[in-house]
């Protein structure tokens, strides 16, 4: 399984693209881009900016993608403030799982793992 130390090995190529699914993206839509999107915030979008995601390069795409699995199952993200503020838009436990299942798969196939 890949892991973030396992980032250094991969190769720094460009991207041929970034994907998302149709089962992921209404997630994204909900409950990660309102910070992390177009009109998020300067300090959110300085961590992870989405948009800017299909220009990366295949090495910092991958590091990203276990970053985002590791945060949403450690539960800091979406962050407690985001949450209390925007109940309606806190992941549900099948949401969690789906995006940290597809955060991880795709890092891994893009790492060629």
């Amino acid at each position: 399984m890949l892991n973030e130390s396992s980032v250094q090995n991969v190769p720094p190529q460009q991207t041929s693209g970034f994907t998302v699914p149709d089962n992921i993206q209404p997630i994204l839509d909900k409950s990660c881009l309102p910070c992390h999107g177009t009109d998020g915030t300067s300090k959110a979008k300085m961590k992870w900016n989405y948009e800017k995601m299909k220009s990366m390069k295949t090495s910092k795409m991958v590091g990203k993608l276990s970053k985002i699995a590791s945060k949403v199952e450690k539960g800091k993200m979406p962050t407690k403030k985001f949450n209390e503020k925007y109940p309606d838009k806190q992941l549900t436990t099948d949401e969690k799982k789906a995006l940290i299942d597809w955060a991880r798969n795709y890092a891994g196939e893009l790492a060629g793992e």
